[in-house]
């Protein structure tokens, strides 16, 4: 993983040909779905083995199956990066990287209002995720614990597989702006799960309103990325705006 300054990341590799950029949009396809059936695999096989042990509820192989997960998709992310030719810049944020911080936590924080007050007038609302459902059985909990959770490892990782891999890839056929779409795209279906598991009927619209928050994020993450130049600010970013609905969560129900 590169630890330079560079900052253009907008070139397409003038060598790129068709199939080149077949291979680039399936190697995308494959890491978003992969990532997004993964997930629930090593979730729901941690329940069965909870379940095995003759123990009740889902809290504790959520979680533990959750971070498992997560660790072990960041794990294979980095290794791809680390023996690939594949560039995810990273360096210590700059006065400039941090402006960007701010744009990439009130932007997604603005639209996200906005398709509420928009699905309110028409008596649709967000579903909410997992973590939502999880925290039925203790909120104080398992809201803090997502917090840490958040801040630590769901940004970071998440942004090194979609924004570092995915986003990185596409670029190389297709540019900066395809690729943020292409990626955004992956990233909101990546999530379809835990918003399955917090009780949303995908076949809603306050499901696809949910989708599209969390689309328009990624756009405004991928954006980030791109006129930084470097990996850390939308990590910074991302796991701040979900270090922020996690706290605003956690303060209801203290």
């Amino acid at each position: 993983m590169e630890t330079n300054t560079r900052t253009d990341l907008s070139g397409i590799d003038p060598t790129t040909d068709a199939p080149s950029r077949l291979r680039a949009v399936l190697f995308a396809i494959g890491v978003t779905v992969g990532a997004a059936l993964y997930v629930p695999l090593v979730v729901g096989s941690a329940a069965e083995l909870w379940a095995l042990l003759g123990n009740d509820g889902f809290l504790v192989p959520f979680a533990v199956g959750g971070t498992l997960a997560t660790i072990s998709l960041g794990a294979m992310a980095y290794y791809y990066v680390r023996y690939t030719s594949l560039a995810v810049p990273v360096r210590l944020p700059t006065r400039r990287d941090l402006a960007w911080v701010v744009v990439g936590i009130v932007v997604p924080l603005a639209v996200q209002i906005g398709l509420i007050v928009v699905g309110s007038r028409f008596g649709v609302q967000p579903v909410g995720g997992g973590i939502d459902a999880a925290a039925a059985a203790d909120p104080v909990l398992v809201y803090s614990l997502a917090l840490v959770s958040a801040l630590f490892l769901i940004g970071p990782v998440e942004e090194l597989l979609y924004r570092g891999v995915v986003q990185g890839r596409l670029r190389q056929s297709f540019g900066p702006v395809a690729a943020i779409g292409l990626t955004s795209l992956g990233f909101a279906a990546g999530h379809v799960a835990t918003l399955v598991w917090g009780g949303g009927d995908p076949f809603t619209l306050g499901f696809g309103l949910s989708l599209l928050a969390i689309a328009s994020g990624s756009v405004v993450l991928g954006v980030v990325y791109e006129r930084t130049g470097s990996l850390v600010p939308a990590i910074l970013a991302h796991s701040l705006f979900n270090g922020l609905l996690l706290a605003l969560a956690l303060a209801t129900v203290l």
